[in-house]
């Protein structure tokens, strides 16, 4: 009889250990075959597109010639866009502002990527620069920071300055160059009467 215990107690030993290797196993070729996850990739031609915030207030506007957006990074990808950007000024009227450039990436309510013969213009009297030109340009949504690492030429009315590394707040409509400045100042016209 003794043998027959130890005969069963060693069966369920090897048993367990039998189930406990095949989870084992089971877990290592899941490790080895990952599932495969597909993207959807939607794409449009002539795109408009709007964003507003929780309140209502038109934020954001694109238009570009097309536009791709892949599900899986977030990420829309255009060709020759145009970002109109609305806030409230400090005289409590919307300023509007465009960033125009040949390829585009925007991840919605983060961020906006401009490259080649990127420009940025104000859309309303009364500000600070006429014009902002650049070949790459990253646009912070939520700081509404226009960011560079190459030169831009920033025009105002009797001036230009340009310079690498370049940072525009467009809350403060402060612009600051860390590298190569150089600026540009012209006399103001005066009339002899």
């Amino acid at each position: 009889m003794a043998t027959t215990i130890k005969s069963a107690v060693i069966t369920v030993c090897l048993f367990v250990a039998a189930v406990g290797l095949y989870r084992y196993t089971q877990t290592l070729q899941e490790r080895q075959n990952p599932v495969e996850t597909v993207s959807k990739i939607y794409t449009a031609l002539d795109f408009y597109g709007k964003n507003y915030d929780k309140t209502g207030f038109l934020q954001h506007t694109i238009k570009a010639d097309t536009a791709s957006y892949d599900d899986g990074s977030g990420i829309a990808h255009f060709t020759n866009p145009i970002i109109t950007t609305y806030r409230i000024g400090k005289d409590k009227y919307i300023e509007k502002w465009t960033m125009s450039g040949k390829q585009g990436q925007v991840r919605d309510g983060d961020f906006a990527l401009m490259e080649s013969d990127v420009v940025l213009k104000p859309l309303f009297k009364g500000a600070a620069i006429t014009k902002a030109q650049s070949q790459r340009v990253h646009y912070n949504f939520k700081s509404n920071l226009v960011t560079s690492p190459d030169l831009t030429i920033l025009y105002g009315t009797g001036w230009i300055n340009s310079g690498t590394d370049f940072t525009i707040d467009l809350n403060k409509d402060i612009s600051t160059y860390k590298g190569n400045v150089n600026a540009t100042y012209y006399p103001a016209q005066h009339s002899d009467n």
